[in-house]
């Protein structure tokens, strides 16, 4: 596979994911969406931080004096600077390296295959990334229309809600709450796109396949869960 295509299968896992897939089956690749990850997470990132401060600023004015927000302030956007610039990308190759794996293990017991082969289902899982930085660019372009002003809390930087929003934010822990978010409209449009890869890749059913990979996707969901319950510890233990 030449570099020119791995890019344009970057862009074509959408409307066409079967030649990618198909291409990736005899050829994995990876490179690409590794680079574009590198590139666009702490571009997306840092244009995010304005929005994420705008809370806190309008908190820190009211409850301190100028001097003190300001500080406190500077301490927030540095924290968040390190979180998107160097957590957030290792935390998304943290789990296109674990959804591989769960979905390697799963794939194997219901394939016709002999053996699959890991290269080829983290091929799979990296290009259907670009599913999710459509979802953020969208995101970030929706906040800034609307301004950033209008952003009172965390909630309102969500622009595509998750099974979250039928649900009561004080009934259950803000880490729960945020988890839940991971389950929206893209989120499964990654799942049903995903499925088609793993159906090739392990030349199995595509509902058996999709069932797969929403095992695969649940799992990430408690693993990040995890991760909320530690964010949140540190931010306490700071703040």
């Amino acid at each position: 596979m030449t570099l020119k295509l791995e890019i344009i299968h970057l862009f074509n896992i959408i409307p066409a994911p079967s030649e990618v897939y198909n291409d990736l089956n005899e050829t994995p690749r990876w490179r690409m969406p590794l680079f574009f990850l590198l590139l666009l997470s702490p571009a997306i990132g840092l244009l995010n931080i304005p929005a994420a401060i705008e809370p806190l600023r309008k908190i820190y004015q009211e409850n301190f004096d100028t001097q003190t927000a300001d500080i406190a302030l500077q301490t927030s956007t540095h924290y968040l600077t390190i979180i998107h610039l160097t957590f957030k990308p290792i935390s998304s190759i943290f789990r296109w390296v674990v959804l591989s794996a769960v979905l390697l293990l799963i794939t194997t017991k219901f394939s016709t295959k002999k053996q699959i082969k890991f290269n080829r289902i983290f091929s799979c899982v990296s290009y259907t990334e670009i599913i999710f930085y459509l979802m953020e660019i969208i995101t970030i372009l929706v906040i800034y229309i609307r301004g950033i002003d209008q952003i009172k809390n965390s909630s309102d930087m969500i622009v595509f809600k998750g099974i979250n929003y039928f649900i009561d934010k004080n009934a259950i822990p803000d880490s729960i709450y945020t988890a839940l978010n991971q389950i929206n409209l893209f989120s499964l449009w990654y799942i049903a796109t995903l499925a088609r890869g793993i159906q090739i890749a392990g030349n199995i059913k595509y509902a058996k396949s999709i069932f797969l990979v929403s095992i695969a996707w649940c799992i990430w969901i408690l693993l990040d869960l995890g991760k909320s319950f530690l964010i949140e510890n540190i931010l306490n233990l700071t703040f």
